[in-house]
């Protein structure tokens, strides 16, 4: 793996996020995956736990939002402008006193507008210290740079301090898209979620979608974004730019 991260055999891939109404795509998640020279594409559940337990995580985290800041100057320069870049950051990554400074460098030196950057944050890394979360997302916010709260639902000390946190965004998780629009407990909470998110005046993203029928839901409960699998799975840079392309034209 210390091999993997010295080689550069790390690789962006990105899933967009498309407004549920007019299908555009508005937003990319970058997503790592590590290119074996033997084994082909593996997927972070196999690699960001061991990145994670031997110090590696917050190299490669920076190198993300490196790499991530980069594709965005290029997409920029063929006249891309209005897309956002979502890059997730792990809870060793966002402790880091510097980690501020780390996104203002990106940011810097591919002279990339702020508001095209989206740092994602899990409901753990968010309440793990609530005060010095607030503070430091405050420091982002001040940059201009946007920040969603991911895999939202999924756990329950966040909702007390929800109305604190300066965030723009919140994604659904797919544990409970995967039941709409039958399941009622998961219909419950999308619903539910969607009017917590519009009294907050906060940006929905229901990710996992695979189905007509969900997007559907969806659409009907105000939910302004998705993300999944029935527009498109994550895309290399060739194949997403391709598509990034077409709607402009």
């Amino acid at each position: 793996m210390e091999a993997a991260v010295e080689l550069n055999q790390f690789r962006l891939y990105y899933q967009p996020q498309n407004e549920v109404i007019s299908n555009k795509v508005v937003k990319l998640e970058a997503l790592i995956r590590w290119i074996h020279p033997l084994k082909g594409i593996i997927y972070p559940d196999n690699f960001i736990p061991y990145l994670e337990r031997n110090g590696l995580i917050t190299k490669v985290g920076a190198w993300v939002i490196d790499q991530g800041c980069c594709q965005l100057r290029r997409w920029i320069d063929k006249g891309i402008t209005d897309v956002v870049l979502s890059v997730n950051v792990s809870a060793h990554q966002f402790k880091l006193d510097d980690f501020v400074d780390t996104v203002i460098t990106s940011l810097e030196k591919y002279n990339i507008p702020a508001h095209q950057l989206e740092l994602e944050l899990t409901e753990g890394v968010a309440v793990a210290d609530v005060d010095k979360t607030i503070k430091k997302m405050q420091a982002i916010n001040k940059l201009g740079v946007l920040i969603a709260l991911d895999d939202f639902g999924t756990g329950y000390s966040s909702l007390a301090y929800l109305k604190f946190f300066p965030i723009h965004t919140l994604k659904i998780d797919k544990s409970f898209t995967d039941g709409l629009p039958s399941d009622g407990y998961d219909t419950a909470i999308v619903k539910t979620t969607m009017v917590m998110a519009y009294h907050l005046g906060l940006t929905v993203v229901a990710e996992g979608v695979e189905s007509i029928e969900q997007l559907e839901f969806l659409k009907k409960q105000g939910c302004q974004l998705y993300q999944g699998y029935l527009f498109s799975p994550p895309l290399e840079q060739e194949k997403i730019e391709k598509i990034l392309l077409e709607d402009l034209r």
